[in-house]
């Protein structure tokens, strides 16, 4: 198992993997692969940036990290990745592996200061049936999130997910309204997506987008995305949502 802790300034917007736009995805790939893992970790060009966003492989080991960022007044999320999700008993064990965790930071008592960050595709979003299974493997996720006084925000990925993500995310909400998602600036549809869900209560993070993305329905240069990213953050600063 690995986490990735991220921390940020509080009321300034989250430093995703998306800032390294270039190493993103190789980050993401030796997440899913122990061999990809030992190669990259091990490149000099991307153990820094690695070592910055997966600062270990078990809670034990993140933990202290964890609570010496908060520490220092910084906030932070943390993701539990791995294996791609082949069967129903893979993500019920990543739906384990976020309970683990969510049940170690209670004694600590730190609140939003750590909250969660979910990918659905952890919980089995693309197995048959899959938006009924990660809905069921995330609620309790979501749930015992709320217990300990954290929330948890459902990060975006490729966009044929977008529809299921959002639509768990209404879901969820429903019992806890504190459930946040992520919207990706270089999409085409976030600036719609932006604007419905600038609601009272609503609690949003927009970055700029990591996945490989067809010109049909992403922006492919950078200063499109940039100038998505700025009318977007507008309309949700105008908003009465959260970030």
């Amino acid at each position: 198992m690995v986490l990735r802790a991220v921390s940020e300034t509080s009321g300034h917007g989250l430093v995703q993997l998306v800032e390294v736009p270039l190493l993103g995805p190789v980050i993401l790939a030796a997440s899913r692969s122990d061999r990809m893992r030992r190669l990259v970790s091990a490149a000099p060009v991307t153990k820094q940036v690695v070592d910055r966003f997966i600062p270990g492989e078990t809670v034990d080991e993140v933990l202290p990290i964890v609570q010496e960022l908060t520490g220092n007044g910084l906030e932070l999320t943390m993701d539990v990745v791995g294996e791609d999700i082949t069967t129903p008993e893979q993500a019920a064990a990543a739906r384990d592996a976020y309970l683990e965790l969510i049940g170690r930071l209670k004694p600590l008592e730190l609140g939003t200061r750590a909250e969660m960050s979910v990918k659905l595709s952890m919980f089995g979003q693309a197995l048959d049936g899959g938006h009924e299974l990660a809905l069921a493997n995330v609620r309790p996720v979501v749930e015992a999130a709320a217990e300990i006084g954290t929330t948890v925000t459902l990060d975006a990925e490729d966009h044929t997910t977008l529809d299921s993500m959002f639509a768990i995310h209404e879901e969820l909400r429903k019992d806890v309204p504190g459930t946040g998602c992520v919207i990706q600036a270089y999409l085409f549809r976030t600036e719609e997506d932006a604007r419905r869900l600038a609601a009272a209560g609503s609690r949003v993070r927009l970055v700029k987008g990591a996945y490989k993305e067809p010109a049909e329905v992403a922006y492919q240069q950078k200063h499109e995305i940039d100038k998505a990213y700025v009318r977007i953050l507008r309309t949700l600063m105008e908003g009465e949502g959260t970030r």
